[in-house]
């Protein structure tokens, strides 16, 4: 359990959940490259802020299926950042769509 406020957790984003961010904003920058910008810079953001406090987040969906890793999810308007926490780090997964099926890993 993390009871020291000052420590600071490293946050690794993924191949796969860059990919995803770049798929995303694609997406959104078909309709407008403007919002696509910005909607990409919350969700970085808010991957940012991992570095603090992670356990604060709950569990997965996909948690249920991998007991033995740590699996926990934040939102940034309806997409999941999917990430697991292992010793001093935060791994981002994936970034999903909140209505896309859960993730398996390969």
């Amino acid at each position: 359990m993390e009871t020291d406020p000052s420590r600071a957790f490293s946050v690794i984003i993924t191949t796969e959940a860059n990919a995803d961010l770049e798929a995303i904003g694609d997406y959104i920058a078909i309709e407008s490259p403007r919002n696509a910008a910005r909607f990409i810079a919350q969700i970085r953001i808010a991957i940012t802020k991992l570095s603090s406090w992670p356990r604060r987040f709950a569990n997965a969906r996909e948690a249920h299926d991998f007991p033995r890793r740590n699996l926990r999810q934040t939102t940034v308007g309806n997409y999941r950042i999917i990430f697991e926490i292992d010793a001093d780090s935060v791994y981002i997964l994936h970034v999903r769509h909140a209505s896309r099926n859960p993730f398996t890993f390969d």
